[in-house]
């Protein structure tokens, strides 16, 4: 049975729109129960992929660059502000490369108020892609035994006002103890998302190490049938 469709052309733009406004079709055509029909640009709904995304600061050679395992997501350097002179990428007392942190604060409060910290910021390489943050993961350690020696995690999507996680550092290098911290709140993201370390340290000359830093999360692709909404054509 032949079925009618109407296509209304958006008058806007710079392009002459096609002066089409009734098609007829049967239902195998790409404009019955076809493409345009209850197919691909049918009902409105649309299918998606998902993707996982990790963004990984190891360290193994000697820089602050994140290795992405998608070309999709992208992460700055690890930066650190308000640090002191010493802090970057070091060998540990095993031979093997870490990030030290050497701040002038001794608590969590001091450190934020003082600007004290390492910071991250992610982002999909297409600025209107939404995605999603779920973790931010690492390795941490004291340099000594003095202390108190932590850090407090939060991040731009609250303007920096929530601690996600941290706290005081258990253990000693090179003994680094695993943190596993959700990023709840952030919800879905549209451009960049900054995350900040905060750290503290009982004096300027020491030290926290950190490891293994990973920020994960996920992005969906989305096909919609609805998406040829304008018909347009530079000649006819």
């Amino acid at each position: 049975m032949a079925q009618e469709w109407f296509l209304v052309t958006n008058l806007s733009g710079g392009r002459a729109p096609i002066n089409l406004t009734v098609v007829t079709a049967g239902e195998g055509s790409a404009f019955g129960e076809g493409a345009f029909g209850e197919g691909a640009y049918g009902g409105g709904s649309g299918t998606g992929t998902t993707t996982n995304f990790e963004i990984s600061y190891t360290f193994n050679d000697l820089t602050t660059t994140s290795f992405s395992n998608t070309p999709s997501m992208v992460g700055s350097p690890l930066q650190t502000i308000g640090s002191e002179a010493g802090s970057g990428v070091v060998e540990n007392v095993n031979g093997e490369p870490v990030f030290a942190v050497k701040v002038a604060a001794t608590t969590s409060a001091e450190a934020v108020s003082r600007g004290k910290y390492l910071e991250v910021v992610v982002n999909h390489t297409n600025p209107d892609q939404i995605w999603t943050p779920e973790l931010i993961t690492m390795e941490v350690a004291r340099g000594g035994t003095a202390t108190p020696r932590g850090f407090d995690v939060r991040y731009s999507a609250d303007n920096f006002g929530t601690t996600l996680g941290g706290g005081a550092v258990p253990t000693i290098v090179p003994n680094y103890t695993p943190y596993v911290i959700p990023l709840v709140g952030a919800g879905d993201v549209t451009g960049e998302l900054r995350l900040r370390i905060y750290t503290y340290t009982p004096q300027a000359t020491h030290f926290i190490e950190f490891d293994n830093i990973k920020v994960t999360g996920r992005f969906q692709t989305t096909t919609r049938k609805d998406q040829f909404n304008d018909v347009w054509a530079d000649t006819f």
